[in-house]
């Protein structure tokens, strides 16, 4: 039993990490195309490309905690409703 929830906690942390490391990627490639567009696109639409990559920068740093948070919430109502349905035996 204990096993089996260390297998799935790694899962958990395994897919909570391969969705940040895909969100800094994302990022990344979005700054290179920004960098690539310097000189074809005009100086206004870069400048907003370049505020909107600010943004974008927190999510990576945001989804995990924020993933973290779900799952907590996830796994407290699933003891929660073992425990209710446990009680009325």
């Amino acid at each position: 039993m204990a096993l089996m929830s260390t297998r799935n906690a790694e899962e958990k942390v395994f897919s909570q990490l391969l969705a940040t490391v895909i969100l800094y990627g994302s990022v990344s490639i979005f700054y290179e195309a920004v960098v690539m567009l310097d000189g074809v696109i005009d100086e206004r639409q870069v400048i907003t490309l370049i505020s909107l990559l600010n943004i974008i920068n927190y999510f990576p740093e945001m989804s995990l905690p924020l993933m973290l948070m779900i799952s907590a919430l996830k796994s407290s109502k699933n003891v929660s409703s073992t425990t209710v349905s446990t009680l009325n035996r």
